[in-house]
């Protein structure tokens, strides 16, 4: 899967906070990553990739022609058809992730358990798939049956020459006035859902939320002032949520690096549990305390060393890191290698990641 990560001027400064979730959380060796940047941010978006690369199966950084300086709407309008017509163009025949500055991670592997609820789906689009709010007669109805699906969700390859959204797409790529300056999930709602649409728990779509807390339930947010009549998020992030977008002060980042030498502090994920995920994280741990779940635990060779059987089944799910599974499975990185190695794997150096020898 790609991941687009678009970089403007209007969230540039959320740059570095979102490449340290992505490193911690990691898994994407089998993904890569677009930074796809206005001029003015080449160099943060650089600093970003080299930061990445030793994490990701790829990475690359795209610029656009000119800077855009038409407002928020209409300059993600104009980087979405950037992205999906860089990759049409560089023969790209993977969904996309289009993940803004303002989601994040929120459990190990979280790349992977999106991509395979993508393909058991198996419809074009994947997302948070909500009603359309509409304003009648000055009263905001928010249940009104018009389907969309909020922006950061996983798209597929070609919608600039699908028959259904190549004619949305041609229009949001142009400037003002010819760009209809609606945000692109809006404009696009009715050709999605002819292309194919489905909805999941694993994205949690807060817009314009703040004030994150870590509580015994979960991590709640609330809404932010917006100048029109909205559709208000906040509340319970749902447990099964593996990525959350829409944080836009750094209360979410606060509950993830507590302080610059912590790990992130979690709710488990109840998704990835029911799927044989290893993000057993609890409530109430300190940062840096992972428990297990019983279920999970290795099968031991001699000496408690984990089985080449155990190792195998764990990266048929998805690609594993060292530090990772050393956490996972409370043994030492050092003991952990040397055990891993006596029984046929290699671990790729200085990333971590475990492979097949």
């Amino acid at each position: 899967m790609k991941i687009v990560i678009p970089v403007t001027t209007h969230d540039v400064a959320r740059l570095p906070k979102m490449v340290k979730a992505l490193i911690h959380f990691g898994g994407l060796i089998d993904h890569s990553i677009v930074f796809l940047h206005l001029p003015s941010c080449s160099e943060e978006a650089k600093q970003a990739a080299d930061e990445i690369r030793a994490h990701v199966g790829g990475v690359v950084c795209v610029q656009t022609a000119y800077e855009f300086t038409f407002g928020l709407f209409t300059d993600v309008n104009m980087l979405f058809v950037a992205a999906v017509r860089y990759l049409s163009n560089s023969g790209n025949k993977d969904p996309f992730l289009w993940m803004e500055l303002d989601a994040r991670p929120n459990d190990y592997g979280w790349a992977n358990t999106l991509l395979r609820e993508y393909k058991q789906k198996g419809r074009a689009c994947l997302g948070c798939v909500v009603d359309l709010p509409m304003i009648r007669n000055e009263i905001l109805e928010v249940v009104t049956g018009d389907k969309m699906m909020m922006a950061v969700g996983i798209y597929p390859t070609g919608l600039e020459s699908n028959m259904e959204s190549a004619p949305m797409v041609s229009d949001l790529g142009k400037p003002p006035p010819r760009n209809p300056e609606q945000p692109f999930d809006v404009y696009m709602r009715g050709a999605l859902r002819r292309i194919g649409m489905a909805h999941t728990d694993l994205i949690s779509d807060q817009w314009n939320t703040g004030n994150y807390k870590q509580t015994k339930d979960g991590i709640t947010c609330e809404p932010r002032p917006f100048p029109r009549l909205v559709r208000n998020r906040g509340g319970l992030i749902a447990k099964e949520a593996v990525l959350i977008h829409g944080c836009k002060d750094d209360s979410l980042d606060l509950i993830l690096f507590p302080s610059e030498k912590s790990h992130p502090v979690l709710p488990a994920t109840s998704k990835a549990d029911s799927l044989g995920e290893k993000s057993e994280i609890s409530h109430n741990s300190p940062p840096a305390e992972v428990s297990v779940s019983r279920d999970i635990l290795p099968p031991s060779g001699s000496g408690g060393d984990l089985t080449k059987e155990y190792v195998e089944a764990r990266l048929k799910e998805g690609s594993l890191r060292l530090n990772v599974l050393s956490k996972q499975v409370h043994i030492e990185q050092k003991a952990l290698e040397a055990n891993l190695i006596r029984i046929g794997f290699k671990v790729q150096k200085p990333s971590g990641w475990i492979r097949s020898a």
